[in-house]
């Protein structure tokens, strides 16, 4: 199951990029935009469903919560490489990696525990957290990046 919900879009997605780009590079918008969208209803949803679970938490795991997002993103930032855009997403990508693997063992090992509870409050506070951490990061990117300088140099093949 895991393979199907994790690793078979993903190869798909790669395998499209590396033989097909001009396809590839005209559903890139779309499919963005229709990963955001899906994200914000099953948010919405899932808060919308568990609001009162969601309410009874305890600040103590909030903020264990909190530590390890922290820990994930430090050491994504201590990994990345410095002065480079790979700096940025690796702490991003070393935050939000294993959230759906973590669920997917949850659901298919723990079904109607409260392992499956822990990891869902987990993914929904990371995914919140994190995306207000980008938005404040990319706010601050924009003050200190020079008008008319480029942030981001990509190399092509």
């Amino acid at each position: 199951m895991l393979l199907l919900r994790q690793l078979l879009p993903l190869f798909a997605g790669l395998f499209m990029r590396l033989y097909r780009p001009v396809p590839a590079d005209r559903l890139r918008h779309p499919a963005d935009m229709v990963s955001a969208v899906l994200n914000l209803c099953v948010l919405g949803l899932i808060v919308a469903i568990r609001f009162s679970m969601l309410a009874a938490i305890r600040l103590a795991a909030f903020m264990g919560m909190l530590a390890l997002v922290a820990t994930s993103m430090g050491a994504g930032w201590l990994l990345g490489e410095v002065g480079t855009e790979n700096r940025k997403a690796m702490t991003f990508t070393t935050s939000l990696r294993n959230v759906a693997v973590a669920l997917t063992i949850a659901t298919a090992g723990f079904p109607a525990t409260p392992a499956v509870t822990a990891v869902l409050v987990y993914g929904l506070f990371q995914t919140l957290l994190l995306a207000a951490v980008a938005l404040v990061w990319g706010r601050l990117w924009t003050l200190v990046t020079p008008a008319g300088s480029e942030a981001v140099h990509v190399q092509s093949r």
